[in-house]
């Protein structure tokens, strides 16, 4: 199979793709700062798989917004940001993005940051993005 696209038309659906990527990561951000397991899994596709910076895999929604709000409720003070560092509008409504994640938060008494990066493959569904694929890479620590 054979795509061309002129090189303006793919930079304007690659802005519309980010626009939405970033909305989906922001919802996440929100969710999980408020330990919401709903909000959490609506960022997801219902069969989405998740390779968190463990290697351990995770497979559907429901038990992905599990693991995070599991992790949630451990720590107190959770501020997450996320940042997009490239998103690319794919055929079938699909969409590639990478950036970099850092979470500040309190586990046990103590300060903690951890940095790293991701990549998912996400779908636009009855207008909404929601993520396919996952990955996480945890940075080593300063």
């Amino acid at each position: 199979m054979l795509f061309t696209f002129t090189l303006s038309a793919q930079a304007q659906g690659d802005a519309k793709a980010r626009k939405e990527v970033e909305a989906n990561a922001q919802a996440f951000v929100v969710a999980f700062e408020k330990a919401d397991q709903a909000g959490i899994a609506a960022v997801f596709n219902k069969n989405a798989v998740l390779i968190g910076a463990d290697g351990a895999t995770l497979t559907g929604a429901n038990a992905i917004a599990d693991a995070y709000i599991g992790f949630a409720k451990t720590t107190s003070n959770m501020k997450l940001n996320i940042t997009t560092d490239n998103v690319v509008a794919l055929p079938g409504n699909y969409r590639h993005g990478m950036g970099t994640y850092t979470m500040n938060f309190e586990l046990n008494g103590q300060k903690m940051t951890v940095e790293g990066r991701w990549a998912s493959l996400s779908k636009l569904e009855n207008g909404v993005v929601r993520i396919v694929h996952h990955i996480n890479f945890q940075l080593p620590q300063k």
